[in-house]
């Protein structure tokens, strides 16, 4: 899971902006706090209110 990824998933510029994000079968197996370059913490997209993660391998979610 990329910061690109769920820009583009909840149609926003920024992570404050986030309150919906839609990731359906993107191939996500752990949602948790990114680290790299493109790394950002859940805990950024403060103003999540729905999350659509169906159809993904999704194992652990330790950021929720």
């Amino acid at each position: 899971m990329t910061k690109q990824m769920v820009l583009a998933g909840a149609m926003c510029e920024t992570l404050e902006e986030v309150n919906t994000l839609m990731l359906r079968d993107r191939g996500i197996e752990h949602f948790d706090d990114v680290r790299g370059a493109d790394g950002f913490k859940l805990s950024e997209m403060y103003n999540i209110e729905c999350l659509f993660a169906s159809h993904n391998r999704i194992k652990d979610v330790f950021g929720i």
